[in-house]
């Protein structure tokens, strides 16, 4: 509690004994900057020992050094009520948006503190100032909104770093690489404001600000904060002494203490937006590299063949995993089109689908083609794909996860070649699930069967007619096979009733499955009928634990729960 209020007396010290001209107020005031993100951060029963020792600070240096100690109660007190202002306006404005050093948090911040909590402590200054001293009331208030509102912009961005990185438990200086950078910079500041400032007969005031732009460009926030203080300083300086630039202009001191604190608030407010600007694309560009390098490291060891393409089908990236599915070099197909890898009876299903992606952002699409590799010949793919958008919502290419299905393919082909397949979804009937449970390998490890049936699927034939209600019993089976592997089977056991046998898994496996399949089949649902409206399916599973019509009797009650208990969900047999 002591800390901050040395500091704001320090801060005070500072304005009083450098900054006034004439007689009047402070022309360039920090205190209120200091202090106000200090207490901000902190909860408000906190405040008030630290509000009281600013105010004994206040006391003291406007009694040794500004005014008097007849004024100084009172415009301690104003400056006080400045800080408990600011500090509760920028309490309001963290919980509202907590981006703490952002372009339109900082903008707010700056109504905030610099002209909100100032014109209210203001009056009560001007009131006092005019009441003991013949002083104008116009000016007074000028100087003092001026002065305060300068000395937040310019101090805030630092003292708000500063407590923001005490909060964090982070340092705040530049990480070990970048400090010669930073130290260069800032001695590159000190130069050019020694050469601007401490000498009167070449007007140099664009000097500071070329290089504070350099020093934004080449560093990070703090020390762009860190420079523009240094260079506040330095031009406070030499105002007080008599030298530098400011000395060309035959006017009064006070006058040229405005001179200067338009100068700085220039620099400030052309400086902070680029800073912060800059700051944010920094942040940007270091998620950017770090998704970059999942996204590579996921790339490059997936079995499934990973592609970016551009909005022509062009290769931009693809995968290792190219070599062992298609035993092509990834390099040498960068740049060629995606049509070279498909068999020509799929070209235009596959163009179509790309299109569709790249005109509708956050639509994807599933397609399985036939796929030329370099030494087998035709193999059977499936692709998932979905556009790439930018921020101004121009398409910039397609990503696709190619995955190999030769396995499900050969397996779906037996059983079409035996009657076992399904006329309309395509999928496995009821005889070719018992044929497929009955000859399977019961030493695979764990498995389960899960019984899907459609909700209330008489009102969707009774309203709509059997052709709609033919529509969405494919688009469960197009959700279906979006979400199984190779490995699963899933098959059409009854008109609105489906089975999924889920091999070598477990039971939050099967059950995160399941709820796959019936988000995937209320969006396939969506597109194949939308006039049905809303849909849902209702799921039970059971362990494949003994024989195929105990386990389907137990999954078949685990549905009877599900749908009793208000449809839409999972159940799971005891």
């Amino acid at each position: 509690m002591i800390l901050p209020g040395l500091a704001y007396g320090a801060a005070a010290a500072f304005s009083d004994g450098l900054t006034r001209a004439g007689g009047g107020v402070a022309m360039f005031w920090i205190a209120t900057a200091v202090i106000v993100p200090v207490l901000a951060a902190w909860p408000v029963r906190h405040w008030w020992p630290t509000v009281a020792a600013c105010w004994v600070a206040s006391v003291v240096a406007t009694g040794t050094i500004g005014f008097g100690w007849e004024l100084s109660p009172f415009l301690a007190t104003a400056n006080c009520c400045e800080v408990v202002i600011g500090a509760l306006l920028l309490r309001r404005l963290n919980q509202r948006k907590p981006s703490f050093l952002t372009l339109p948090w900082m903008g707010l911040a700056v109504v905030a503190g610099a002209l909100v909590a100032p014109l209210l402590s203001g009056v009560i200054a001007t009131a006092a100032i005019v009441w003991f001293e013949d002083l104008s009331a116009g000016r007074v208030f000028t100087d003092w909104m001026l002065s305060h509102g300068l000395g937040f912009v310019c101090v805030f961005p630092i003292a708000g770093l500063l407590v923001l990185a005490r909060l964090q438990h982070r340092s705040i200086l530049p990480p070990p690489e970048k400090r010669g950078v930073a130290a260069a910079s800032l001695a590159a500041v000190i130069v050019a404001g020694a050469v601007c400032f401490g000498q009167s007969t070449v007007p140099l005031l664009f000097l500071p600000i070329l290089v504070l732009m350099y020093v934004m460009v080449l560093t990070d926030l703090t020390v762009s904060a860190v420079a523009m203080f240094v260079l506040v300083v330095m031009g406070v300086g030499s105002a007080f002494l008599g030298i530098g630039p400011l000395r060309l202009m035959s006017v009064e001191q006070a006058d040229r203490f405005l001179f200067l604190q338009f100068y700085i608030v220039c620099m400030a407010l052309t400086a902070i937006p680029i800073a912060l600007l800059l700051e944010k694309r920094r942040k940007m560009f270091a998620a950017l590299v770090e998704s970059e390098a999942r996204y590579r490291l996921l790339a490059d060891f997936s079995t499934d063949i990973i592609m970016v393409t551009d909005n022509d089908g062009v290769i931009r990236y693809i995968s290792p995993s190219i070599r062992q599915l298609g035993d092509y070099d990834p390099a040498l197909l960068v740049g060629q089109s995606t049509a070279t890898l498909i068999a020509p009876q799929h070209h235009l299903e596959m163009a179509e689908a790309h299109r569709r992606v790249v005109r509708n952002p956050g639509a994807t699409a599933s397609i399985e083609f036939l796929g030329i590799t370099r030494s087998n010949g035709m193999r059977w793919f499936e692709s998932h794909m979905r556009g790439i958008f930018r921020d101004d919502g121009a398409a910039d290419g397609v990503c696709s996860i190619v995955r190999d299905i030769a396995t499900r393919k050969r397996r779906e082909a037996e059983l079409r070649a035996v009657s076992l397949t399904d006329p309309l979804t395509d999928l496995a009937n009821r005889r070719a699930f018992d044929v497929f449970m009955s000859s399977a390998d019961k030493n695979e490890g764990e498995s389960y069967i899960a019984l899907f049936d459609l909700d209330r699927f008489k009102r969707v034939n009774d309203q709509f007619g059997h052709a709609t209600g033919d529509a969405v019993i494919k688009a469960f089976a197009r959700a279906a096979r979006s979400v199984l592997r190779d490995t699963d089977l899933v098959a059409r056991i009854g008109g609105e009733e489906f089975a999924v046998h889920l091999q070598d898994t477990t039971l939050t496996q099967a059950r995160t499955v399941c709820e796959r399949i019936r988000a995937a089949f209320v969006h396939e649902a969506r597109l194949a009928a939308p006039e049905v409206g809303p849909v849902s399916v209702s799921v039970g599973i059971s362990l494949c634990d003994g024989p195929l019509l105990a386990v389907l009797s137990r999954a078949d009650a685990a549905l009877y729960t599900a749908k009793t208990t208000g449809r839409d969900r999972l159940a799971i047999a005891a």
